[in-house]
């Protein structure tokens, strides 16, 4: 019999129910009200697989969330494979001090994935660190060079940060807007290929990627945030006469 620690929230209208369990070697806290479950802190072996559902009393839940530093401490993870269903990711969720892969079949549903933050309570500011120092393999191939889905308009903010095995990046056509931290640390990436109609870079989107040296930046660009080419190794660029906004340390340690 499993033994279950049930939690009562009550929001206005509706009360939700959660109860933390262990599955398979995985540590969940279920969402009863929603049938869905999140990840939380668990020992793993090596190559860890993530399910999509599990079954709980006979109960199906849909597993759509992974806990901030779920894994950090699992120093033997290698590597992880991680379900379509996932739609957030905690910060620094398998950060184990090494390189793990990361497996996944649907790249789009990964562009999709919403990465938390850790708050800074002092400043009050908003810290996005990566997931992991990590390779990706989109249907057990290692991405070396991404091509961003033609459905996806949006890069989120965290997407790639840490990958270490992307050098070179295409955007599609109806790509506009890339998020804040999107190829943070992606120290591998030394070539990218933005479509015109990218309107906006955001806050620390390439910084620290120091194979970066030339870029060609998207003929309607509007905006340049805050460190977003930090610490490359860009000896010239040309600024499109379409940007307004230049952020404070956008080229910092550009030397």
């Amino acid at each position: 019999m499993r033994k279950f620690l049930l939690t009562f929230v009550l929001n206005l209208f509706t009360i939700i129910v959660t109860a933390s369990v262990q599955y398979n070697g995985l540590n969940y806290e279920l969402n009863c009200s929603k049938n869905t479950a999140t990840v939380l802190k668990s020992e793993s072996a090596e190559n860890l697989i993530i399910p999509e559902t599990i079954i709980i009393e006979g109960k199906e839940y849909i597993v759509t969330g992974i806990d901030n530093n779920a894994f950090q401490g699992c120093s033997q993870l290698v590597s992880v494979t991680i379900p379509k269903t996932i739609k957030n990711i905690g910060t620094r969720a398998f950060q184990t001090g090494k390189v793990v892969d990361i497996y996944i079949k649907d790249l789009s549903a990964w562009c999709n994935i919403t990465h938390k933050y850790l708050h800074h309570t002092t400043s009050g500011q908003y810290i996005y660190e990566p997931i992991a120092d990590y390779r990706l393999f989109l249907n057990n191939s290692e991405i070396t060079s991404l091509e961003i889905p033609s459905e996806i308009t949006y890069l989120k903010t965290n997407c790639f940060s840490g990958c270490k095995s992307i050098s070179t990046v295409v955007m599609n056509d109806k790509l506009n807007y890339i998020g804040d931290y999107a190829f943070y640390k992606c120290d591998g990436l030394s070539t990218i290929e933005f479509s015109n109609n990218v309107t906006n870079i955001g806050e620390y989107c390439f910084c620290d990627c120091r194979l970066l040296e030339n870029i060609k930046l998207p003929r309607f660009l509007e905006t340049l945030k805050i460190g977003a080419l930090q610490n490359t190794n860009i000896n010239e660029i040309t600024i499109p006469g379409s940007v307004t906004e230049i952020g404070s340390g956008c080229f910092r340690f550009c030397i």
